[in-house]
């Protein structure tokens, strides 16, 4: 992101309770974690981008009716994923690409939940037209999953080719991540998620 001279740009994701209370660790688009409340010292400097989202932990409203996505998309997926969503990969969100979970040339949606990041070389194996049994796919992940995508593997690599996903610990400590999952269980389990203690 263009910055003034002498200036610069940090992108950090942390839940407005973290915000108040100037508490807990923050997340980096660069992948740094970052205490809170060496974030809020000085409230003037920080230009804030509320992000809402609904009971499920999904962005209600950044579509768009264009092929690649936008700063907006790209803030609110910050928010809901924070890191690369292939195997194995540790590529924070500023080192990697917006994907289509369904591939623009097969008709996928430019909206945010038909996004997730990849690096860019993760980004270059996947087959958007599903043609190719030899090549990554990837599918939105079904909503009990508590995932937004899932990553299928070739065929010569895994026969089964059964859904993989990234769980990196920094993925599985993110916020939306979290939420995600606190909703998953409740709806499996009958929990209330307000009775955890997960962010």
């Amino acid at each position: 992101m263009a910055t003034g001279r002498g200036a610069t740009t940090i992108v950090a994701v942390m839940g407005i309770d973290q915000l108040s209370s100037g508490r807990g660790t923050t997340l980096t688009d660069v992948g740094v974690h970052v205490p809170v409340s060496t974030r809020v010292k000085d409230p003037e400097s920080i230009t804030g981008c509320l992000q809402i989202q609904g009971f499920e932990g999904r962005t209600l409203f950044f579509g768009r009716t264009r092929r690649l996505g936008s700063l907006d998309q790209y803030l609110a997926l910050v928010g809901e994923e924070g890191m690369s969503s292939a195997p194995g990969s540790d590529s924070p969100p500023a080192a990697s690409l917006m994907q289509h979970i369904v591939g623009w040339s097969a008709g996928g949606r430019t909206d945010l939940d038909n996004f997730t990041f990849a690096a860019p070389p993760q980004h270059a194996l996947v087959d958007d037209t599903q043609t190719d049994p030899d090549r990554w796919w990837t599918h939105v992940a079904p909503p009990e999953s508590g995932r937004r995508v899932d990553r299928i593997p070739p065929q010569s690599a895994h026969p089964d080719r059964a859904p993989v996903h990234n769980d990196h610990p920094t993925v599985w400590r993110h916020p939306g991540v979290t939420r995600r999952r606190r909703f998953r269980d409740r709806d499996l389990n009958g929990e209330d998620p307000a009775d955890s203690d997960t962010p």
